[in-house]
């Protein structure tokens, strides 16, 4: 089956391709309309009591989605101001749900290392076994249900809170298709200067790398280093509207570009990738589409 899948896409480029068109099948195949139309008016949203602890604070939730329908969750934020990136995670099905304390500490360590992060029950486990049963979570309906409760609780926390960072969220999946035209490598650099931490956290994100300084480090300090130690063996594009900081970067032998020249190729970008997979999903829509396991008998037998 791994091999079947790997010639569907063998790079990182068709991947984006064949990405586009399994999240196009499944939304498709998920038929998710009729249960938002459904979707709670004024939905009742209820809190518990906020808690502090050593680091971050915890504050459950039970937010309707259907009426009469609840989903069950608990909020993990920092205790720094913001703003900060959102995880949403369902708790998954091991016994004793978003409770246990290997997911407790997860989601401590997301909220320790600044974001919000909001778990919650999947549909019939935890709390809402309470409500609908056990059975229910086995459901022809029960993906649906779990499928609109993430956009249910995504949908609430951005719109409750002020301290959701969504135009840096952008900023990052605007950056991965920019990628994925230019075939360049993206380092993203976020200034965390006020943050307590010893260390920069860096990670990969799809296809780019995000970078958050440490404390008392500015973003403009590990891009010159970065620029520096880089720029020896590749070349260089630093974009940064900052005057002073384009003089030093080309002290180091990097070109520059302004946040506008990079916002204008960024959209040149996007308009290509929109025109690439508009016309991959017009020839493999076909081949695709509720075949996904053809072939497969005949090779294992």
């Amino acid at each position: 089956l791994l091999r079947w899948l790997a010639t569907l896409a063998p790079d990182s480029a068709s991947w984006e391709r064949r990405r586009a068109v399994l999240l196009a099948d499944a939304r498709a195949a998920l038929d998710l309309e009729p249960f938002l139309r459904g979707v709670a008016a004024d939905p009742d949203v209820r809190l518990g009591r906020l808690v502090r602890r050593d680091g971050y604070t915890t504050q459950n939730y039970a937010l309707e989605t259907l009426p009469g329908l609840y989903v069950c969750g608990t909020i993990y934020a920092p205790l720094t101001p913001g703003p900060h990136p959102l995880i949403v995670s369902p708790a998954g099905h091991w016994e004793g749900g978003r409770y246990r304390p290997d997911q407790q500490l997860r989601m401590a360590t997301f909220a320790r290392m600044g974001a919000v992060a909001v778990d919650m029950d999947i549909f019939g486990w935890g709390d809402s076994e309470r409500q609908v049963g056990r059975d229910a979570h086995t459901q022809r309906y029960s993906m649906q249900i779990q499928t609109l409760w993430s956009k249910a609780v995504t949908d609430w926390v951005l719109a409750a809170r002020r301290d959701i960072d969504t135009a840096r969220q952008i900023l990052m999946d605007r950056l991965c298709n920019y990628q994925s035209v230019s075939r360049s490598i993206c380092i993203l650099v976020f200034d965390a200067y006020r943050v307590p931490r010893d260390t920069a956290d860096v990670f990969r994100y799809h296809n780019i790398t995000v970078v958050f300084t440490k404390q008392a480090e500015t973003a403009d300090t590990y891009i010159e280093r970065a620029t520096y130690e880089i720029g020896r063996k590749h070349r260089v594009r630093v974009a940064t509207s900052d005057f002073a900081e384009q003089m030093i970067v080309l002290g180091h032998g990097a070109r520059r570009m302004s946040a506008s020249e990079l916002r204008i190729e960024v959209d040149e970008a996007e308009n290509r990738l929109r025109g690439t997979l508009d016309a991959w999903n017009a020839r493999e829509r076909g081949r695709h589409v509720n075949r996904p396991l053809q072939g497969l008998d005949e090779k294992s037998e």
